[in-house]
């Protein structure tokens, strides 16, 4: 994606073949984090501007000199090539991805108020912003459980803003789909993705989302979920609580999100993607 193999995509068109690449995550990754660390300090261990470092060794970027055609895993990627990159959308496709489909078999053990976030806890996938919106619902009196199934280093921990997020560090399999199984709703506030794999599970799973367009879901506004604004902690406390506090809603979305879990297995990402590389005009 950051121009691996570039004498080879050279030579394949060179030969007069058409090249296809896959963006599995939003290309404007770095510069978003670089702009939020600058905002946080302290969560997260300083490191260098990769986009500067590429600028200062010269370094060719073969997305934009060697690919003919783009395959993105959600319409957000697909966006941020067409909006920050230059790049035709006429050249891009979109295919979701997919699940595996024993997560359609999980059986809910539902436990009122309690929100799952997997996924590494780090500022690409808003770990601070769930931190703020937890904030906001105790101050309302609200008795939720945030629980934080992943990676999760020292600077994260140690915030004090954290103080209200369970967290867990990394869950072997066969564990977390308990908690899948016992959440009650499912979040990922994320920043930058290109569609979270841990989405398509929660959706399998039957839970209602509360996600950002960002976490390149497949979810749906107000029918299998919520989809708020990034950066916006009081759109999340405020969705969360809207889901636990209406019970049939809670349910509606439940069975949304079950249905709609069903049309993304694995199998069904192999069609899709077989079916977009026919389709190409080669």
């Amino acid at each position: 994606m950051l121009s691996e193999f570039t004498p080879l995509l050279a030579y394949a068109q060179d030969k007069g073949l058409k090249v296809v690449s896959e963006i599995y995550i939003l290309l404007s990754t770095n510069r978003l984090l670089t702009e939020e660390r600058r905002q946080f300090p302290g969560w997260e261990p300083e490191s260098p501007d990769l986009d500067v470092v590429l600028r200062e060794f010269g370094y060719e970027n073969s997305l934009f000199n060697h690919v003919d055609f783009y395959i993105c895993p959600s319409e957000n990627v697909a966006l941020d090539l067409v909006e920050n990159w230059n790049i035709e959308r006429a050249v891009i496709t979109v295919v979701p991805y997919g699940m595996s489909p024993e997560w359609l078999q999980l059986v809910p053990a539902t436990i009122p108020g309690r929100i799952l976030f997997v996924g590494t806890a780090d500022l690409r996938k808003g770990i601070h912003y769930l931190a703020m919106a937890a904030d906001i619902l105790v101050k309302r009196g609200k008795n939720y459980e945030f629980r934080v199934a992943g990676h999760v280093s020292d600077h994260v921990r140690s915030q004090p803003m954290c103080r209200h997020l369970t967290f867990l560090g990394r869950v072997p399999r066969d564990l977390i789909q308990e908690e899948f199984r016992q959440a009650d709703v499912f979040t990922l506030p994320s920043l930058a993705e290109g569609s979270a794999e841990v989405t398509y599970e929660a959706l399998a799973a039957g839970i209602p989302l509360v996600i950002t367009a960002s976490a390149g879901s497949v979810a749906r506004d107000d029918i299998e979920g919520r989809i708020i604004a990034e950066r916006d902690p009081c759109a999340l406390a405020d969705a969360i609580e809207s889901i636990i506090e209406n019970r049939q809603l809670r349910e509606r979305y439940s069975t949304s999100a079950r249905r709609r879990g069903a049309e993304f297995t694995r199998d069904k990402y192999g069609e899709r993607l077989l079916a977009a590389l026919q389709a190409l005009p080669v």
